[in-house]
């Protein structure tokens, strides 16, 4: 199996657990959108982001490590709510 595929359920686990259960779904398309959206806008503004970093790739590289360490460190902030 790919290990993309096996890493998914863990954030969806995390957010549904945080969740009352009214509106579930409302919820979880909102989810599915903060997974979409960011890859679709990054691609996007690789074009002007590319040039303004010398247009070298280990640039991009190191901008990209230091924003997936924000992104790592912002999921401290999900607070499981669920009981079990």
């Amino acid at each position: 199996m790919n290990k993309v595929a096996q890493l998914q359920p863990n954030p969806l686990t995390m957010v549904t657990n945080a969740l009352s259960g009214e509106h579930m779904g409302t919820y979880l398309g909102l989810f599915n959108g903060s997974i979409c959206l960011p890859q679709i806008v990054a691609s996007l503004a690789s074009f002007g982001l590319f040039p303004l970093l010398g247009n070298a790739q280990p640039n991009m590289f190191l901008l990209a490590g230091l924003i997936m360490a924000l992104g790592a460190a912002s999921v401290g902030f999900i607070k499981e709510t669920y009981k079990a």
